[in-house]
């Protein structure tokens, strides 16, 4: 009688966690907590060293849950258009990337994590054209099964990644840029937000700022 009274109760306490979830509890954050709206459209033209040799462009996105606890679902990312690379989504718990056009989505699970770790992987300059959007599911505790609940915000990503060299309009071969550095002389891949030393092949720097 004992043990069946405990698989009732496990079947309830199942139940009653199945249905918790009835809305969507997502929203897009930025990095400083401020809330992202629906339908938002956000140009990315920032680029880092992405630790190997190549260039990644972070969307610098977070993710909130209004629900405490755990809480399950996915990201949708429509790529829409890119010229090269690929872009990765690392959310909710381990990371996809996909080079190919079109609706993809990484697998369900708790929510681990509010970085989605969602960066566009550029082999060359190009642009490329992202959609995000999270799901909401509900979990059931004792199958083990997730259904799905509400489409949460979506917002578009346009990334730019233009030549570094063009900020210095047309130049001949000994006003080339050959190097780029922080103010306190740290080296970079290319020229970053705020103020840049440009070296040029004559040996002469100058400072450029860009403001993305």
């Amino acid at each position: 009688m004992k043990k069946i009274s405990t698989l009732a109760l496990l079947i309830c306490m199942g139940t009653l966690s199945a249905w918790a979830q009835t809305t969507n509890v997502f929203r897009f954050v930025d990095k400083n907590g401020k809330e992202v709206p629906d339908g938002s459209v956000l140009t990315i033209t920032a680029t880092e060293d992405d630790g190997w040799g190549g260039i990644m462009m972070k969307t610098g996105l977070y993710i909130k849950s209004s629900q405490s606890g755990t809480v399950y679902g996915n990201m949708v990312y429509d790529i829409q258009q890119m010229d090269n690379g690929a872009f990765q989504v690392c959310f909710p718990e381990n990371c996809t990337q996909s080079d190919e056009l079109g609706v993809h989505e990484t697998p369900v699970g708790a929510v681990t994590t509010e970085d989605i770790q969602a960066e566009w992987l550029p082999e060359t300059y190009g642009t490329a054209t992202v959609t995000l959007q999270p799901k909401t599911y509900r979990h059931n505790n004792v199958t083990g099964n997730t259904t799905f609940v509400a489409d949460g915000p979506k917002i578009t990503l346009n990334f730019i990644y233009s030549d570094p060299a063009a900020i210095a309009g047309t130049a001949t071969d000994a006003q080339q840029p050959v190097g780029y550095y922080t103010i306190d002389g740290r080296q970079q891949a290319q020229p970053q937000q705020g103020i840049t030393i440009v070296k040029t092949a004559d040996g002469t720097t100058r400072k450029v700022f860009m403001n993305q």
